[in-house]
């Protein structure tokens, strides 16, 4: 049942997180340099791309070209004052946990191919791993006048890895009665899983849009949106109808058109008091949940709080406790993802941005 994916950094990391495991940290695939150290080192390469870029699209209509180098370097600066709000990294890497027993469904019981079936029945805990060496963010400028100039970032992975925890699994069997073209239930166990764990690989890409103002010589973020990733594309992956913040008495409801098309300037953001419970309720599409629940997660801090409450609806609370421009990131995961260590990975992510104060 192990996919093997986790062999590729070079050694099998024993159960508990891979953070923990020295010879799989010390391998390439899972090179973790901090955030910062990452944008500075970035910061030559990132610098001659911008002036490229703005180089190329940047223009005022009926205009002589007026963008200088010192627009791009404040562009830069201004970017580089953002860049622990916009760092995409720092949401994947708390562990979320589970402890949830599984039962086989009536879809388990039938097989076109009569190969076993493996299916996780202790689901413990699952966390993300991404590969430094394949992480980039991506800066397109356009100048619209000579005192705004929009950045579309996105910000990707090409190799990131979800290592899934369960110690114990399904293992189904199926025999074949002909003329009958299906494989049907044969016998159906459970097992210690030796592993411990598997891990499947996926890439992610969450891009946003952003505006800045000339100020003199300076420019200053004024407007931003948020940002959804699926993976593995928008059509297959777990949607989300939308998704309501609430506190005391004022609510309000975000769609997909809000949350990723959207240029929010920071004075309308959603505000929240630092101590303040916010409720936040995501809904997700109607659709068939025989063997395939979604889990839902929204982070807080460190950690990655489940927010499930039936299989198409996630509903918890969650407290900021310091003051700045922060953001509701929201994660769907489809139960098809974590108990079938042969199926591939499917995710929905959602960054909406607030106010903290």
């Amino acid at each position: 049942p192990d996919s093997g994916l986790t062999r590729k950094a070079g050694a099998i990391c024993p159960r508990g997180s891979i953070r923990r495991c020295p010879s799989v940290l010390n391998s390439s695939i899972f090179t973790q340099n901090p955030p910062k150290a990452e944008w500075k080192g970035a910061g030559l390469l990132l610098f001659i791309f911008l002036v490229c870029a703005l180089f190329f699209n940047c223009h005022k209509e009926s205009s002589p070209f007026w963008w200088s180098k010192k627009d791009s370097t404040a562009v830069f600066e201004e970017l580089t004052r953002w860049q622990d709000t916009f760092d995409l990294r720092l949401f994947f890497s708390p562990t979320r946990q589970f402890s949830i027993f599984s039962q086989l469904s009536s879809l388990d019981s039938i097989s076109r191919s009569g190969d076993s079936l493996v299916k996780i029945y202790h689901l413990e805990n699952s966390w993300d791993t991404l590969s430094s060496m394949n992480h980039s963010d991506s800066l397109a400028f356009h100048a619209n006048a000579d005192t705004f100039c929009d950045v579309r970032f996105e910000d990707f992975c090409l190799h990131t890895i979800s290592v899934i925890e369960g110690d114990t699994i399904w293992v189904v069997k199926y025999r074949k009665n002909p003329p009958d073209t299906l494989w049907r239930l044969a016998s159906a166990g459970k097992k210690i899983y030796p592993q411990g764990q598997f891990g499947k690989v996926y890439a992610w890409s969450g891009p946003r849009k952003i505006q800045l103002k000339k100020q003199a010589d300076s420019y200053q973020l004024k407007r931003f949106g948020g940002l959804t990733i699926y993976v593995p594309a928008r059509e297959s992956a777990p949607q989300i109808q939308y998704v309501v913040l609430a506190k005391s008495s004022v609510s309000d409801t975000f769609y997909e058109s809000d949350v990723s098309n959207n240029l929010i300037s920071l004075d309308s953001l959603f505000i929240v008091e630092v101590g303040e419970s916010l409720l936040v309720s995501v809904k997700s599409e109607d659709s068939d949940t025989e063997g395939n629940p979604y889990y839902f997660f929204i982070q807080s801090g460190s950690d990655k709080l489940n927010i499930t409450y039936d299989a198409r609806f996630g509903r918890g609370k969650i407290v900021f406790g310091q003051s700045g421009i922060n953001h509701i990131n929201i994660e769907v995961l489809p139960g098809k993802n974590l108990f079938y260590p042969s199926n591939n990975y499917y995710s929905t992510i959602w960054s909406i941005p607030i106010r903290v104060r």
